[in-house]
């Protein structure tokens, strides 16, 4: 249990952290970082059921849906929470290993992490475009819905 704990508070103060040096509003660094923790949460709870590949597909939906409805409610772009929010999921070992495998000539490993980096980065992105779409649909239905009902 103190791992976890320990993993999330990490979560949270890099989030915190890394909204700070992104120049973030003050009042949106406490829930950039619970933006954090939600994307660590998601990611720790999906793992032991799936490829950490789909985790993180599963952490971004997460985040992504956490940052549009903080956007939301704090009136601010939802870019100040997801930004950040994604730290925790950035595919930076990956990254670090196929560099040190391409620089080592072990090209069957660079190209193993190479090919888990873009897949963990293009999911990243899908669920992104998906929340945003969701919520793009969701809004529009609801804009629809309302001026129907003022109609009649």
């Amino acid at each position: 249990m103190m791992p976890f704990i320990i993993a999330v508070l990490s979560s949270f103060i890099a989030v915190y952290a890394g909204s700070i040096t992104l120049n973030s509003p003050r009042k949106a660094l406490i829930p950039a970082g619970l933006g954090g923790v939600v994307c660590w949460i998601a990611y720790i709870l999906i793992t032991p059921h799936t490829t950490s590949i789909l985790a993180n597909f599963y952490a971004s939906l997460a985040v992504a849906t956490y940052s549009q409805i903080m956007a939301r409610v704090y009136k601010m772009p939802v870019t100040l929470f997801f930004i950040p929010g994604f730290l925790p999921i950035v595919p930076g070992v990956t990254i670090f290993r196929s560099v040190y495998y391409y620089i080592s000539g072990n090209n069957d490993k660079f190209y193993t992490y190479l090919s888990e980096t873009i897949q963990i980065a293009t999911l990243i992105a899908l669920g992104i475009v998906l929340t945003d779409a969701l919520f793009k649909a969701w809004k529009r239905m609801h804009t629809l819905l309302k001026h129907h009902a003022k109609k009649e």
